[in-house]
């Protein structure tokens, strides 16, 4: 019987570099391309790790380091200017009402 070893914690061995929000480039691998936290069994992290790398990245969000949601997903490049575009003209077009 060929018994699976469990996969070891790359941070607490230290192959990886620390946890910390001054790192939003590291944290940035750790989410999916909607913006959510992968999961530990994808991490491989231990459960002391998992919950400090959730900490960190939900640390870098509030300081706009790293984006809650990715609005690139739901619109796309061509759409948003359209979107912009549209509520520009509206403004200017209220303003010259005004006057």
């Amino acid at each position: 019987m060929v018994v699976k070893s469990k996969p070891v914690c790359k941070i607490c061995t230290g192959e990886q570099p620390p946890l910390t929000y001054r790192n939003p480039e590291f944290l940035a691998q750790f989410l999916t391309e909607k913006g959510m936290i992968k999961s530990r069994k994808t991490t491989n992290f231990c459960p002391k790790c998992q919950r400090r790398l959730a900490r960190e990245i939900k640390r870098a969000r509030i300081l706009a380091l790293l984006p809650f949601t990715t609005l690139s997903l739901k619109l796309s490049p061509k759409e948003l200017i359209e979107y912009f575009g549209e509520e520009q003209k509206q403004q200017m077009e209220e303003e010259e009402v005004v006057q």
